[in-house]
Parts: structure tokens; sequence; C-alpha cells
């Protein structure tokens, strides 16, 4: 027996594991029940006259659509909003005829993820589908802990003949969107789908009417990460230096590496932010500004800069703040060098004995940062247009 939901480093829960013609179920019928208007589609009998016998089963599939990323430990992760499809094929292996009537279902993880009145039903090679309302089952957590988990079942009534030897397939689309719960954020899951013969046959092998997809994925979960940072000194040799600190005198171009990490287990998602922030705001050429080096190719976008009190000497800093235009894998070192002209002028704070630092942070963004004390790197103390 295998889990039907499963953290990443354990398996808690105790569930076994285009046609010419098409109809289009959509999912405003949810309103009213409809079962009860296939009411007068005929009780079939087998060959013999006794109750048809029938041995049903169904293939349930993770989405087809690519992944937005990879988790921790391997697993397809997605994330809303997005439309996703699943095609689940239901069929009938005899020896007799499945009657008209037969339910079918495809349940997914996490109720509350899904938006039920985008749903779109399409059955292949003919068959139509009448929609039942929608219900929600309860997956009890296995430990104390371990968060219960809702799964959103969407029920549909065959309305033809399922011939012995014969199947279908069902493509379900629905939109993902992007709500978090405990459950979505601490388990990884899989499809599931079910078929019955409704009372309408004796179906001779009922283990094979439900089944699971067979790879564990992961929908909206926040994903742990570990952002990390540092930041130094101008690559280019300092115009003076002592044991603790480092002189520069402008003007002169000055060039800075910066390196941002994720030291994982998770994605560092697209729209997180870094930023890189140079001491002494009157005494850098801002248009000369830029990154000079991206060997990785990172997709960046800079969000702006804004002036930052250091609160000493009525010196400030300029902050940049570029967002990312992809994720940072697990493990994965984004390394940028900037560029800037040092100008020489000389404020209050230059011209006295202020030093201060470059600095680097990591913004999360749609993720845990675990360690957030990792996120701001800093360099050794500089003096920039100073006494000498």
């Amino acid at each position: 027996m295998t889990a039907e939901q499963s953290t990443v480093t354990s398996t808690p829960a105790g569930e076994r594991s285009g046609p010419s013609r098409r109809a289009i179920v959509k999912g405003m019928a949810w309103s009213v029940p409809v079962i009860a208007a296939a009411s007068g589609i005929a009780q079939a009998a087998a060959s013999d006259g006794t109750e048809p016998q029938v041995d049903l089963y169904t293939i349930a599939r993770n989405p087809t659509e690519d992944p937005d990323s990879i988790s921790f430990g391997g697993n397809d992760t997605f994330h809303g909003t997005r439309e996703l499809t699943f095609r689940i094929t239901y069929g009938n292996h005899g020896p007799d005829p499945m009657p008209a009537g037969a339910q079918v279902n495809v349940s997914l993880p996490f109720d509350d993820l899904w938006d039920a009145d985008t749903l779109v039903a399409i059955p292949s090679d003919g068959y139509t589908l009448t929609a039942i309302s929608p219900f929600t089952t309860t997956v009890p957590g296995a430990k104390d802990g371990y968060p219960d988990m809702q799964r959103k079942v969407l029920p549909f009534q065959v309305e033809q003949e399922i011939p012995a030897g014969g199947q279908f397939d069902v493509f379900y689309r629905i939109v993902l969107n992007d709500r978090v719960t405990t459950a979505s954020d601490f388990y990884r899951v899989r499809t599931a789908s079910n078929i019955y013969v409704a009372g309408r046959a004796t179906d001779t092998d009922g283990i094979n009417n439900s089944d699971y997809a067979d790879d564990y994925v992961r929908y909206n979960p926040r994903m742990n990460v570990d952002a990390r940072s540092m930041a130094f000194l101008p690559i280019e040799p300092a115009d003076a230096t002592e044991p603790t600190r480092s002189y520069y005198q402008g003007p002169r171009s000055l060039s800075f590496n910066a390196i941002y990490t994720n030291d994982g287990p998770g994605v560092l998602p697209e729209g997180s932010k870094i930023t890189f922030q140079l001491p002494f705001s009157a005494t850098w050429e801002t248009d000369t500004f830029g990154i000079v080096a991206n060997p990785y190719n990172m997709a960046l976008t800079l969000e702006g800069r804004e002036s930052i009190d250091l609160g000493v000497n009525g010196a400030y800093a300029y902050r940049w703040t570029y967002v990312l235009d992809e994720p940072i894998q697990s493990g994965q070192v984004l390394s940028l060098t900037f560029g800037i002209m040092l100008n020489d002028v000389k404020t209050a704070a230059t011209g006295g004995t202020t030093n201060a630092r470059v600095r680097t942070n990591v913004i999360v963004v749609g993720a845990t940062d675990t360690n957030p004390g990792n996120d701001g790197g800093a360099s050794d103390l500089m003096y920039v247009n100073g006494k000498l």
C-alpha cells in the first residue's frame, strides 16, 4: 500500500495508491445536481439475463503542462495562478458492457487551491458527461502535528455505454489559484481518479476503480529557502590602506563584485529581489551605474534607486533594487559585478572620520526564508573621498 500524500521526507498517509465529436461541460452547471436527469437511462442486462458483470478501471495522471520549478527532492512544482490540464483514462475490462450511467471523477489535492467554476471537462471518443455537484473529502494527517488535507472531487455521469474492452480519456482543465494553505506548504501529493458502476452493474474487481498518479508533485508551496548575499570592496586597488579600512579618491571608475545565493532547500521564486548599496551618495555619478558582468546571464529588471540615511554625520547611501525575472534554484549562485564612476565631491561625512561599508541584500518573495540573518552582506570598512 502506497501513500496518497507525502511530506518531503516521509509518507504518512495510508491510502493506495482529438476526436471529431466532443462534449464540453463547464463548471457553471454545479448549481443544480443533474444525476436525476439521467434516471430514464435503461438498465442493461448481461447476455444471460443477469446483472452485467464489468471490471471498471481508471488511470490518474498529474498535469500535462510543464512545472514552474523542481522542488527540493525532485518533485515537479506548480504555482498559480495558471490553468492546468489533467488527462484521466476510464475503461471497462468486461466481460459485459458497462451500461450508461457510470460515474467518474477526478480528485484534486488541496480543495482551496482550485477554482471549480473554471472547470472544463472534454471527453474523447464521442462520450458525453453530465456534471454532478462537486464535494470535498478530508484526508487526516497521519501523525500528531501533521495537517489534514482536503481534496476537491469533481464528479460526472457517463451518458453512454462503455463496451467491454473500451476506454476513453477526459481532459479536465481547471485554474490553480495562488492561495497557500498549511497543507499545500507541507505535503507533496498526487492526482486521484475514480469510476463507479452507480448501481447499474456488478464490478468484479473494485481494486482498480481508483488510482493515483505515479509521481508526487507540489502545488503552491511557500518553499523554504535560505538566501544569502556577500558584498566586497572595489576590485580596483585602493589609493591607500590601513589594517581595518581602505581609502578611495575620485575621480575614478570602480567596480564591485557581489554574490547572491540560495542555499535551499526550496527554489527562490521569480519576483524576489536583490539590492546593492554604496555609502556616501553625493560621491557617485549615478548615470554611470550598471551591471558590467553577469556571468550566469540571470534575467534581472532594475526596479529603482533610493536614498538611505546612514544615521551618522548627515551621511546617505544609494541603494539599487533589482527584481529576479527567473527563479534561483537550490544551490545556485548569482554573481554580479557593478560598475560606477566615483567623483571628487567631499562632504561633511566623507571629509571627516566617517567610514562605511558596501552592502547587499536578498528580499525573498513567495517563499519562507528560514535564516533571514544571512540575507544581508557587508564589505570591509572604506573611506570615500576622505582624508589620506
